[in-house]
Order: structure tokens, then sequence, then C-alpha cells
């Protein structure tokens, strides 16, 4: 009976391939063009029909015709071991030149050898990350931070584990740093020459002091504390 079985199927095994195009197919009681068990990878009504892979294959893979493992489109590898995010091309930055004390947004375009469209979209400055906003296939931006540097080396990534290694850099003027801080170094100096102003006023007035003679403080003292000129200062202002 099992034999009879296995006949049966084979005849109609044969004749289903026949009817699908595709290999490794065959039609079911509803006229269905199905993969053959085993092959459960591909489309069993298109021309190329069903096929295994005998590797698995990366997660972010497939298994593609004729049983080779591919990555999904826009990854790079070998669909079995890696399907890494691509690593972009910094081409330009704008603008290319900012003041020191940074927080400027920073357009920077970018090429790809692979039809990728990025969800993220991350930039380094020298070895500042940061987070930046995808504007367009091809064109991102980012915060500059501040940087005492001239030059700074402008990367960009996709995921944070990959950047690019172009050589484009973001030039930082110095220029109006050193302005603002002679600026406030002038500020600085004016209030200590003033205080310092003051005190040598302060100065020259008890060193005046300091020169009266003791005789015309004594002068000063007895005239102050003399009762008699008190007295007459009240008879002068008394009404009767």
């Amino acid at each position: 009976m099992s034999a009879i079985n296995q006949t049966l199927n084979t005849v109609f095994i044969n004749r289903a391939v026949k009817e699908c195009i595709g290999m490794n197919t065959f039609m079911d009681e509803n006229h269905v063009c199905r993969c053959l068990p085993g092959f459960n990878f591909g489309d069993p009504v298109s021309k190329y029909g069903c096929y295994q892979c005998s590797l698995t294959c990366h997660k972010n893979g497939f298994c593609a015709h004729p049983g080779k493992c591919k990555c999904l489109k826009g990854l790079v590898g070998d669909g079995v071991l890696k399907c890494d995010i691509p690593i972009p091309t910094v081409t330009s930055v704008y603008p290319s030149i900012i003041r020191s004390q940074g927080f400027i947004d920073t357009q920077i375009s970018y090429s790809l050898d692979v039809p990728y469209i990025p969800t993220e979209f991350w930039c380094k400055f020298h070895n500042t990350i940061v987070k930046g906003e995808l504007i367009q296939n091809g064109l991102g931006k980012c915060k500059a931070p501040p940087s005492n540097e001239h030059a700074v080396r402008v990367s960009i990534s996709f995921d944070t584990v990959k950047y690019s290694e172009s050589d484009v850099f973001l030039f930082y003027n110095q220029e109006a740093k050193i302005q603002a801080n002679f600026n406030w170094i002038l500020i600085v100096l004016s209030i200590i020459l003033f205080l310092w102003g003051n005190s040598i006023i302060m100065s020259w007035g008890k060193i005046d002091e300091s020169l009266e003679s003791p005789q015309d403080k004594l002068s000063m003292n007895e005239k102050t504390n003399n009762p008699f000129d008190k007295a007459k200062q009240v008879d002068e202002f008394n009404p009767f």
C-alpha cells in the first residue's frame, strides 16, 4: 500500500512539474502551484520556481535564486555572516567655516554606493559624536560642537558603529574667540584700574591727615572742646 502511495505521489509530482513552470513545484488539488517539500524558498508561480539554501542566511538576509544567501536591499555583506549598514562618503560640509563657540547647524552632503535609505544620522567632529537629522537622501545636518582647534575631521554614520573616512574638514574661526577674550581682558583691567585709583585717593587722604602737626591737632581739639565757645554759641542763638 505504501509503495502504491509512493508511486502515485511520484506520478503526481512529475505531472505537476510539467504543469507549473517553476522548478521544484507541484500543483495541488486546488490547481495551485506550490513548492515541493524541502524547497522552502522562492515563488512556485515564477519561472525560477522553488529552491533551497544549504546555509542559514543572516537575520538581515534572505535566500535568493538559485539557493544563495543575500543581504536585504541596501545592506552590505555575504548574506550569511554579515549584512551591515553601508558606510557613507562625506562629500561636502556647509558652512565650512564657523565660530569657535560652535552650536551651529552644519549641513553634510554624502554619497552611497548602494541604494540604502538610512533611518538614523550621526556626526562625529574629531572625537565628539552628535546625533543629527536626515534632511533628505544624500543630505543631513548636525550641530557642530565648540572647538579650540583650527580644523576638525567630519565623519558620519547611520548606526554609530562604522563612520565614514572621508578627508572633509570643518574649520573654526579662532580670531573671533581671541577678540572676545580680549574684550573681557579690557573689562577686567578697567575694573582693576578703577579700584586701584580709588585706593590711591583714599591713601593720599590718610597721608594728609598724618602730615598735620601735633600742635594743629591740639589747637583744633581745644577749640572744639572749649566750653566758653560752646556757651558763646548758645548765647548767640538765645532769643532772650
